[in-house]
């Protein structure tokens, strides 16, 4: 099948880039949940549900669940523990599996890479894109420091999938819980929210976001984003602010990305993130933009992939069943227990270096040289457990 859909989470932008496909009679294959599907990698060779993928274009590809629901249900320790780490292997298995689709050459838009927001916002500003001053830090106090730098500062997890914040005085108070969260600190800017939806370097829809309150930080926050019924204004894009967008998503390895900029009242453009799997559905219902057009366009135009297979077990593939209440092959909790205790253990234990008359010692007792000596620190004793 030339053209994929990767579609792991039933997502609604999939669902309707199908749609699109069947209406256009353009033929593709639509690929679901790894905990119902198979993405294979036979002797190099890539496999999904038992069939090689002999033809190949391009694939779409918008998301992948980061976090495990399974997890918020009732079981016991090592239930959820195993449910978590065969939910990892699941996520790995789509997302490496994409990852050699596109080294192999196929258009993947996008490829599961460089979404993260470190590395995202760290390399903008080493490129010199015009963003916001940005300190991502779990030290409350550089974190202090800045805020006090910027005057007025948001925050953000740096995972994403959260809104941002004001950063207040209440807030600075709590800051302390940073120490196990790293967070994401900018400089707040003032001014409209547009959002940018650029393709191979072009733009194929600019406009701003009304909120229903201008004094609203993050536009996901508005009710009326909620409840449906937020509007959006066409803008025009000055060349340069075009030139920084594609520079930054040449940069981050993106084909296509939704990017978020703020106009300030002074007319300037600064870029919050580049995202790389942008929701824009609403934009183009609402609007008339031909985003999922473009994108099918461009899917189209990319060379054909095509190889002989030798794999030998087409057909012979039964499709997976329900997975609630299956086992794990693998104990992955006892295997964690057991680490942990041995980490327990080990935790006061330390390496050094014998000195010089150490080594005389050694070597006129042993018969042979030693280097180094590993000790044991128990209720305030030293106990030495090995002499190399």
């Amino acid at each position: 099948m030339p053209v994929f859909v990767i579609n792991p989470m039933n997502d609604v932008h999939c669902r309707h880039m199908v749609m699109k496909l069947k209406e256009l009679g353009i033929e593709y294959k639509e690929l679901g949940s790894p905990e119902l599907n198979d993405y294979a990698a036979i002797n190099g060779e890539l496999i999904y549900n038992g069939e090689p993928l002999q033809k190949i274009r391009s694939a779409y590809f918008r998301s992948i669940m980061t976090h495990n629901p399974k997890q918020l249900a009732r079981g016991d320790a090592a239930e959820r523990y195993n449910n978590q780490v065969q939910f990892t292997a699941q996520v790995e298995s789509v997302k490496a599996w994409l990852h050699a689709l596109h080294e192999e050459g196929a258009r993947i838009i996008n490829a599961p890479s460089n979404s993260s927001k470190y590395y995202q916002l760290n390399t903008l500003h080493q490129i010199g894109i015009p963003m916001p001053r940005t300190c991502i830090t779990s030290n409350p106090d550089i974190a202090r420091s800045f805020i006090s730098e910027v005057k007025r500062a948001v925050c953000k997890p740096l995972p994403g999938g959260s809104y941002c914040r004001k950063v207040t005085p209440e807030l600075i108070e709590q800051l302390e819980a940073i120490t196990h969260e790293p967070t994401i600190f900018q400089e707040e800017i003032p001014g409209d929210d547009i959002r940018v939806n650029m393709l191979a370097g072009k733009v194929i829809s600019a406009h701003k976001i009304i909120k229903s309150n201008p004094d609203i930080l993050d536009y996901r926050t508005d009710p009326e984003y909620h409840s449906g019924e937020v509007q959006y204004e066409s803008v025009d894009l000055p060349e340069q602010v075009v030139r920084f967008c594609a520079r930054a998503m040449e940069q981050l390895g993106l084909r296509f990305s939704g990017i978020d900029l703020r106009r300030t009242p002074d007319g300037e453009f600064v870029m919050i993130e580049c995202n790389s799997m942008p929701a824009f559905l609403d934009i183009e219902l609402k609007t008339g933009a031909p985003i999922t057009a473009h994108l099918i366009q461009d899917l189209q135009k990319a060379p054909l992939i095509e190889r002989p297979s030798s794999y030998s077990g087409t057909g012979a593939y039964s499709r997976k069943k329900g997975t609630e209440n299956i086992a794990s092959l693998f104990n992955y909790y006892d295997v964690m227990s057991n680490w942990s205790k041995q980490a327990r253990k080990l935790k006061d234990r330390i390496i050094v270096d014998l000195n010089e008359e150490q080594k005389v010692q050694m070597l006129e007792q042993t018969g042979s040289p030693k280097a180094q000596m590993e000790l044991e620190i128990q209720e305030g004793k030293v106990k030495v457990l090995r002499v190399w």
